[in-house]
């Protein structure tokens, strides 16, 4: 019995030794696996410094993009001419807008497989703590076990199962951990991706920096020359002005030159009938014998003299009355107003003569005529004593205004 006990105290021992080294052996095995996963954490902390790095550039993208999109508004007010080309502007930055989008989106994704992958590798890290805990329980046990051999045996086969279950959890996380390299390897191929597909961007949105800076260009060239223009059309139309000046001034002197070869002039005597008046009222003479009436100033039936166009006329008249006792003259007027106020008192009978004379300024369609006053009387026959007489002596430019 005590040979038997001590074969199996021997046998317990080499298999509590073998136990020992396997688990020695795993301890190794999960120092491994911690220098792995630590590499694993750099790994992940290096790709989420690259993810921040992404974003800030696409930020810096995005901002990039939004004062392009302000310049471009600003040169489509500017030229209507390159509105084709900053509407090709506007939709390569609309497809820069998605790319960047579908990069975010992508990012985001890695985000969260990059956690999962973390609370994955939390997860192992808290199995193998486990793991470890485990390990110095069975050792604290098999020591137990020494003492107590025939309970050994049960805890012994409980420890093997155990280790058994131990050594499938740390292939299970060996395999997990494969996979986590993998899907960190295909983050990195992704995040490289991302890189690439930004550097295009970039080169896109200095390519659209290029040409509005070349649109820029060609909108300051065309203010120079809309300056220009401007600066022309000013010079133009000062010679215009001038032109016009000049011309006005031909055309009055065309017009005074015109109006300078008309011939106005009539003259014409009273009546044949003898005497004419007293009336008991104020009356516009009417001069019936027409001697000259160039221009057809006069008119027979108002006995008024229309002037025919502006200038200066000289007029003259005479007067005569035969009856004693009796005032005899005229009055000329012009448009109503009295200009010249003529009287004559035959004392003793006979013939007695006056004339009068006067320059007016007339506008064109002016009237002039002579007015005999209440209670006075002339006399005129085919001797003609009494004669009106009218003439153009020059005419004048309107555009120059009154001659004073």
């Amino acid at each position: 019995m005590n040979i038997s006990g001590n074969s199996l105290v021997l046998t317990l021992r080499t298999r509590v030794t073998a136990n020992e080294s396997t688990l020695e052996e795993l301890k190794k095995e999960n120092a491994g696996q911690a220098a792995e996963l630590s590499d694993l954490k750099n790994r992940v902390t290096t790709s989420e410094s690259q993810v921040a790095d992404l974003k800030n550039r696409v930020t810096t993208s995005e901002s990039q993009v939004a004062e392009l999109k302000n310049r471009v508004t600003t040169s489509e007010s500017q030229v209507a001419d390159l509105k084709n080309r900053v509407t090709t502007s506007e939709s390569q930055v609309a497809e820069l807008k998605n790319r960047v989008t579908t990069s975010e989106s992508q990012v985001a994704d890695l985000k969260n497989r990059l956690t999962t992958s973390e609370s994955q590798v939390a997860e192992l890290k808290n199995r193998v703590t486990t793991s470890e805990s485990q390990v110095a329980d069975l050792k604290n046990r098999v020591t137990t076990s020494e003492s107590q051999v025939a309970e050994l045996k049960n805890r012994v086969t409980t420890s093997e199962s155990q280790v058994a279950d131990l050594k499938n959890r740390v292939t299970t996380s060996e395999s997990q951990v494969a996979d986590l390299k993998n899907r960190v390897t295909t983050s990195e191929s992704q995040v490289a991706e991302l890189k690439n597909r930004l550097t295009t961007s970039e080169s896109q949105v200095a390519e659209l920096k290029n040409r509005l800076t070349t649109s820029e260009s060609q909108v300051a060239e065309l203010k120079n020359r809309v300056t220009t223009s401007e600066s022309q059309v000013a010079e133009l139309k000062k010679e215009n002005a001038a032109l016009e000046a000049r011309l006005s001034v031909a055309e009055s002197q065309v017009e005074e030159l015109r109006l300078d070869r008309r011939q106005v002039a009539f003259s014409v005597g009273l009546t044949d009938s003898g005497y004419v008046g007293p009336f008991q009222t104020e009356i516009t003479l009417v001069y019936e014998k027409i001697f000259t009436n160039i221009g057809n100033g006069y008119d027979t039936n108002s006995g008024m003299f229309s002037a025919p166009v502006r200038g200066v006329y000289y007029f003259t008249f005479t007067s005569m009355g035969r009856e004693p006792g009796q005032k005899m003259g005229v009055y000329l007027v012009k448009n109503g107003e009295q200009m010249i106020y003529n009287v004559q008192d035959n004392f003793h009978g006979g013939y007695e003569y006056m004339t009068g004379a006067v320059a007016l300024e007339l506008e064109k369609d002016d009237l002039v005529y002579l007015r005999l006053p209440k209670g006075w009387g002339l006399y005129d026959d085919n001797y003609n004593h009494i004669v009106f007489t009218g003439i153009l002596l020059f005419t004048t430019n309107p555009a120059m205004g009154r001659l004073h």
